[in-house]
């Protein structure tokens, strides 16, 4: 005889249908080498019982056969982004960075008002008969 495992059976469980003794699990055990650990059986596995009809019991339970699962036969359809949802994220976009720019402009370090750095310093630059730069010795007075 065949049984094919249940959701929620056991070996001890499948034993106690077909002989009405949970403790003679070992004798499918022993008839399924396929079977490396007791506790691990998969719904829809087909085991030999051996030995049935040896102790009295109830009967087995008949199997029944799996039925497909029922599933949709229209495809759902995914939603779609339409040129207007995109057309919003791109003006969102276009905002944000107008945004982002004007805020790092606000925060900027005030630019020198002189091309030279020394002037802006308070030094002056002076030149020499020969051309070469040379630092004045005052300084000159910074004006704001």
């Amino acid at each position: 005889m065949t049984y094919t495992v249940q959701p929620g059976d056991s070996l001890s469980k499948i034993a106690q249908k077909v002989y009405g003794n949970m403790s003679r699990y070992h004798e499918i055990l022993d008839a399924n080498p396929s079977i490396t650990d007791e506790d691990l059986i998969y719904v829809g596995q087909v085991l030999e019982i051996p030995n049935v009809g040896t102790m009295p019991g109830p009967a087995p339970t008949p199997t029944p056969s799996p039925q497909p699962l029922p599933f949709p036969t229209q495809q759902v359809e995914k939603p779609q982004m339409t040129k207007a949802v995109l057309i919003v994220f791109a003006l969102a976009a276009v905002a944000l960075g107008y945004l982002v720019m004007k805020h790092f402009a606000d925060k900027k370090s005030p630019t020198p008002t002189s091309a030279n750095p020394d002037e802006e310093a308070g030094v002056e630059v002076v030149e020499d008969e020969s051309g070469d730069e040379e630092v004045a010795e005052e300084e000159v007075e910074e004006t704001v």
